[in-house]
């Protein structure tokens, strides 16, 4: 699977060795920014991965949905309403269509409220 997102100020390139769903997959983030075309690694800082070592060995661990199940547990135990929700997806879906308007068109579309992917 490769997945590029090209901006006016660089380039981000996720991908894995796995061809099918991405959330069951450890993936790897590269980019680049300005002048340079060279494309390196980016870490991902602990912190944003530092919940799914209790998650045992296997495919939900390295991916996506195991951070998802982390973030959940942590929910459930403290009471937090931090996982991703339908509201949440709903979000993103209106900000991508809002992209791709955008991108169709030529025109500058404004983000709002309805359409960010801040909280």
């Amino acid at each position: 699977m490769r997945w590029e997102i090209i901006g006016t100020d660089g380039e981000l390139v996720i991908t894995a060795d796995f061809n099918g769903n991405m959330q069951n997959t450890e993936l790897k983030l590269r980019g680049g920014k300005g002048e340079d075309k060279t494309l390196g690694e980016i870490v991902i800082p602990s912190q944003y991965t530092e919940d799914i070592k209790s998650i045992p060995e296997g495919p939900a661990r390295s991916s996506n949905i195991g951070k998802f199940y982390a973030s959940l547990a942590k929910d459930l135990r403290e009471g937090t309403n931090e996982t991703p929700d339908f509201a949440h997806a709903l979000k993103r879906h209106r900000l991508y269509d809002t992209i791709m308007t955008a991108s169709r068109t030529g025109v500058e579309q404004k983000v709002n409220e309805t359409n960010t992917i801040f909280h």
